[in-house]
């Protein structure tokens, strides 16, 4: 008995001390891929959207990320005078978008950052337009500024290719309630240079589909 205990000591001893010259000094163990950064496709082709999301895993089957997203617009047009004897006022406009987004992915099969999932997320916004026209002798002048709260329940599915591309779909529902001011400045027409000055607010609230589609790298 004493001589087969004897062996198997011996034998765990070797395969230790061969696992042991196998690895090599000083490389650390993989850890497994736990922050993801990417960019979302959907709001860039659509609205010319810049959206640019970080996500961290903080357990087995939950994340929790936040979304940046800005967008800049600017547009000019002159229209043709009807009689052909040349172009009428100049109009522009120009936007500035700045939103955030933090969001929860609970997983429902896989292990974070893979696998089937929903997510809630909140979303707050702020719009800010100018559009102005010339007239002679005073342009008129609109300047818009709306504030978007939205909620968000998306069900969906993420996958890691490769050593780090990380590949994100999700389809949901999204409500939003708006707020708006908008303050105007126009020439009172049928006088001579009087300015008429008015100020409106408008809220507004909205539901409808969404579709998210985000590729980025994970590490």
């Amino acid at each position: 008995m004493k001589h087969i205990h004897t062996l198997l000591m011996t034998a765990l001893l070797s395969t230790s001390a061969l696992a042991e010259d196998t690895v090599e000094p000083g490389t650390p163990a993989p850890e497994a891929q736990r922050t993801i950064l990417g960019l979302s496709i959907m709001p860039l082709f659509g609205d010319r959207v810049l959206e640019v999301e970080g996500e961290r895993v903080v357990g087995p089957r939950l994340s929790v990320g936040l979304g940046l997203r800005t967008g800049l617009s600017h547009a000019e047009t002159r229209l043709a005078l009807p009689d052909g004897s040349g172009f009428g006022p100049k109009s522009g406009q120009t936007g500035f978008l700045l939103g955030v987004e933090p969001r929860v992915r609970v997983f429902l099969t896989g292990t974070a950052p893979e696998g089937l999932w929903v997510s809630p997320r909140l979303g707050l916004s702020h719009f800010q337009s100018k559009s102005e026209t010339d007239v002679v002798p005073v342009g008129n002048t609109f300047d818009r500024r709306s504030w978007t709260v939205s909620g968000a329940a998306l069900l969906g599915y993420s996958a890691i290719v490769g050593r780090g591309l990380a590949v994100q779909f999700g389809a949901g529902l999204e409500a939003r309630s708006a707020r708006s001011v908008t303050k105007s400045r126009m020439l009172e027409l049928g006088s001579d240079g009087g300015i008429i000055e008015s100020e409106s607010r408008d809220r507004s609230w909205s539901m409808s589909e969404r579709l998210d589609l985000s590729v980025g790298w994970a590490f």
